[in-house]
């Protein structure tokens, strides 16, 4: 085991010779996050990082419950009063998050942001609502 880890350490290092982490740190989605892209160039890793920003700000014009503008927002606002259409991408992450939640028997819900209105997931609550 121990010279298979020796390996694998002994191999990236050699693919990664002379190459250099760059890393960027922000609050997308309400979460910190924190991207790093191994290269040899400052500018192109930067245009990498640029572009992991972008897919993750169209992820959440997406699926972002908090803007009112978003297909998730219209589906919560409308929810048994009428259908609305989604685009296959978030429905298909509906359907999925669906059955993840019958797989896991409701460990993984996708509904958790209804608890917003009686659990507060600030660290302010020191009880479980009625």
């Amino acid at each position: 085991m121990k010279l298979n880890s020796f390996s694998f350490v002994l191999f990236f290092s050699v693919l990664s010779y002379g190459q250099q982490s760059y890393q960027k740190s922000m609050m997308l989605m309400g979460c910190s996050f924190e991207i790093t892209v191994v290269g040899n160039d400052e500018k192109i890793a930067n245009r990498h990082i640029d572009a992991a920003v972008k897919e993750i700000k169209r992820i959440e014009s997406l699926i972002s419950s908090w803007d009112q503008n978003t297909q998730t927002s219209l589906i919560n606002r409308f929810s048994g009063l009428k259908p609305v259409k989604v685009n296959a991408e978030l429905f298909h992450l509906i359907k999925r998050a669906s059955k993840i939640s019958k797989l896991t028997e409701g460990a993984f819900d996708i509904s958790y942001a209804s608890m917003d209105q009686v659990w507060f997931f600030d660290g302010s609550m020191t009880k479980i609502p009625s």
